[in-house]
């Protein structure tokens, strides 16, 4: 268990942030006039969850060697897992304040993010991107290993692959600023 740990702590060190993408080559951006979320179940104990983008702009923001990465001003990715959240949500259309309120969880109900678009020519799926905002909490009982791993993942980007979203996705026009 704990060589597995160990491996997992090396693996996550290499993990993508914000500040190590590639500037982008264009000044792009997209416009969300209204919020977009997957209704689906997945996992290994399979759950209901809601996934998506809230309304806004997304301006590009770096890029890697497939694809650009576009985000919002801040709070964009929606990842809502809890039966009450998730059906007040589909609902209202609006986030409990629980849901908001709570920096205990992970992931976080609104995070910072966005859609990475694979490049002209690139046949990957997009995806969702959020930013790694771990427990604000204490890690003293997680023992070394444990608080490593904390330490090094928070700020490191996490992917939601959303190649299901055809719809939505070939919907989105990307505009030159």
């Amino acid at each position: 268990m704990r060589g597995t740990l160990i491996i997992a702590l090396f693996v996550v060190s290499g993990c993508a942030t914000v500040a190590t993408l590639k500037p982008p080559a264009k000044d792009q951006y997209f416009v969300l006039n209204d919020a977009h979320v997957r209704d689906n179940v997945s996992g290994v104990v399979p759950q209901r969850k809601l996934e998506g983008l809230v309304a806004g702009t997304y301006t590009a923001i770096g890029e890697d060697a497939q694809g650009v990465y576009f985000a919002c001003k801040s709070l964009c990715v929606i990842q809502l897992f809890l039966k009450p959240e998730v059906d007040s949500y589909l609902k209202t259309g609006a986030m409990s304040q629980y849901a908001l309120s709570d920096a205990n969880r992970f992931p976080r109900a609104l995070s910072d993010g966005g859609l990475w678009l694979p490049k002209a020519g690139v046949h990957k799926a997009p995806k969702l991107f959020y930013v790694i905002r771990n427990s604000t909490g204490s890690f003293g009982n997680l023992g070394i290993t444990g608080a490593a791993i904390w330490s090094i993942t928070e700020g490191s980007l996490a992917f939601i692959p959303y190649e299901s979203e055809t719809a939505f996705i070939q919907s989105i026009t990307v505009e030159n600023k």
